[in-house]
């Protein structure tokens, strides 16, 4: 019987990894993620330019992306448009990107902002509404640049309510436009002399 050759213990053992066993991506991995993360950036770019003008401003995107998108909403579907969301796409990848995302996710998240009805426009809007013309009339005095017609207009369909005391659809439209015409009024000079004595 032939004897085995006596293997020299200090001679190092090669080793084979397979992958990368040092915990880290590979590079194809790490392209295949990369290409989902322009992917979704574009997506996002899409989404922006269906969502239109007045959407788009609330979102207080910088002027430069803001005008890429209108842009881009204009081009028909071409090769042009398609340049123009993969720039748009590098222009939006170096923004906080998932933040934008999140906001358009979020139900409201750009809703037209409503103000605060102050508790002076409030009650000015309750005694227009239980009062009669001198309401309106004491209103105009201390805030002529309300327009006179336009309120009484209002007014008038306001006050009108079915017999069972809900209002008309038409009511409603008449309150909401009484009520984002008064919401910026603040009290006078006059008005706060008179409240202090």
């Amino acid at each position: 019987m032939p004897q085995r050759p006596k293997v020299d213990d200090d001679e190092p053992q090669t080793v084979f990894l397979r992958g990368n066993d040092d915990g880290r991506p590979s590079r194809t991995k790490q392209r295949e993620e990369a290409r989902a993360g322009e992917a979704r950036v574009r997506e996002l770019v899409t989404q922006l330019i269906d969502l239109g003008a007045a959407k788009l401003r609330r979102l207080e995107l910088p002027e430069e992306l803001e005008d890429g998108i209108l842009l881009a909403a204009e081009l028909p579907a071409s090769k042009a448009r398609a340049r123009q969301i993969k720039l748009l796409a590098r222009h939006l990848a170096e923004l906080d990107h998932e933040a934008i995302r999140r906001r358009l996710a979020t139900p409201g998240g750009i809703a037209k902002p409503r103000g605060n009805t102050s508790d002076y426009a409030k009650g000015w809007l309750a005694r227009l509404l239980s009062g009669g013309d001198s309401e309106l009339e004491a209103l105009l005095s201390l805030h002529g640049d309300l327009d006179r017609q336009q309120l009484r207009n209002w007014l008038r369909s306001a006050r009108r309510t079915e017999p069972d005391g809900t209002r008309k659809p038409a009511s409603s439209k008449a309150l909401k436009a009484l009520e984002r015409a008064l919401q910026p009024l603040k009290p006078t000079e006059a008005t706060t002399d008179d409240s202090e004595e």
